[in-house]
């Protein structure tokens, strides 16, 4: 494990006081929703990656830009934007997290470098991960062995501010322990599941993709996707046991998971090539998926509300958010004039997304 801590980081701290706009958008259901916008300084029509992630109060709202190396914030109670220049170049910012610390976290997917941003400071903290630094393993951990990774998602545990991330290529699952600058590898290489809900053959692929990581804060049990397998994981990090669930469909596809209520055990997920939102209860190994009614929407990015309990996603091929309530299986769109890239909801239940060329983040209230 090589790390770096970079100081004194440049930081371009220009106070735009940008007015936010507001207009009204009416879904199917003729719920008017205001939305408010605030216009980035990012070149128009990049069409680079980008990730949200809000602070808790939902006043702050952080976001990666991949083209310009940066990571930003939007303060939409002063509307004022804030830019950190990452030290390492063309880093390819990713997935992004904030902690309850005010500390944010993120990828830098081309660096092999998971970094830390502490907005109090203006100081980026930087692990670079070039070797097996793993000090336990579930399964067969050669794969870890590869020094050119791929990053493709982050979440930190908030009981204890762990923060864990997918090496996609080498068919892992880390963590990275801030306070003791401790990385360990879990390697998935065969079917290690004790349980599954449908056919579980496709697990033993053992050329995998992994995605979308998630943690139930009540246990401390990691999810996430293999996305080329259509299987949905848990890792239990206390015993290093790895338990796999197959989503049987010959047309599915998932891309997005979203934990239910914490200690819940749902986890709800987005199936693409179904053009379907689905629910697995990992306790009774039973799947519960409702059709989205546009069809070929593709749906993505879904996020559950733990204030109401509905989850929302977006529909990339319709330039639509959608809502799902659950308990009635009543779908809610909301037609945009462009694409959403990303979501995220505050704890308020607010949404907001940036839209996919970077030029405006937007609330939905």
């Amino acid at each position: 494990m090589k790390i770096f801590i970079l100081l004194g980081l440049l930081v371009i701290a220009f106070s735009f006081c940008i007015s936010p706009v507001e207009v009204f958008a009416i879904p199917s259901d003729q719920n008017i929703v205001v939305i408010k916008s605030w216009a980035l300084p990012l070149p128009d029509n990049q069409s680079s990656g980008f990730a949200l992630t809000s602070s808790f109060s939902g006043n702050e709202i952080y976001f990666a830009d991949s083209s310009s190396n940066t990571i930003g914030r939007l303060d939409s109670g002063s509307n004022t934007i804030t830019e950190w220049n990452i030290p390492t170049a063309n880093s390819l910012p990713t997935s992004i997290k904030y902690h309850s610390s005010g500390n944010v976290y993120f990828i830098e997917s081309n660096s092999n470098t998971i970094a830390r941003l502490v907005p109090q400071t203006n100081t980026i903290t930087e692990w670079a991960i070039q070797s097996n630094s793993s000090d336990s393993s579930a399964g067969n951990n050669s794969a870890a062995n590869d020094n050119t990774r791929q990053f493709s998602s982050v979440n930190i545990d908030p009981s204890n501010g762990n923060v864990y991330f997918i090496e996609s290529n080498s068919n892992t699952i880390a963590r990275l322990v801030p306070q003791t600058n401790t990385i360990t590898e879990w390697a998935i290489q065969s079917n290690s599941s004790d349980s599954s809900a449908g056919n579980n053959s496709a697990a033993n692929d053992n050329t995998r993709q992994f995605s979308s990581v998630n943690i139930d804060p009540s246990n401390g049990n990691v999810y996430f996707i293999e996305s080329n397998s259509n299987t949905i994981a848990r890792l239990v990090p206390q015993t290093n046991t790895i338990t796999e669930w197959a989503i049987q469909s010959n047309s599915t596809s998932i891309n997005s998971i979203a934990l239910g209520f914490s200690g819940s055990n749902e986890i709800y997920f987005a199936d693409s090539s179904s053009n379907a939102i689905g629910r697995l209860n990992v306790d009774t190994n039973t799947i519960t998926k409702w059709n989205i009614p546009t069809a070929n929407s593709h749906p993505s990015s879904v996020e559950f509300d733990s204030t109401t309990g509905n989850l929302y996603f977006i529909e990339s091929n319709a330039n639509t958010i959608a809502r799902l309530i659950p308990f009635s299986g009543e779908f809610t769109e909301w037609k945009l004039q462009e694409k959403p890239s990303a979501i995220e909801i505050d704890s308020a239940g607010n949404i907001h997304y940036i839209d996919e060329n970077g030029s405006k983040i937007v609330r939905m209230d």
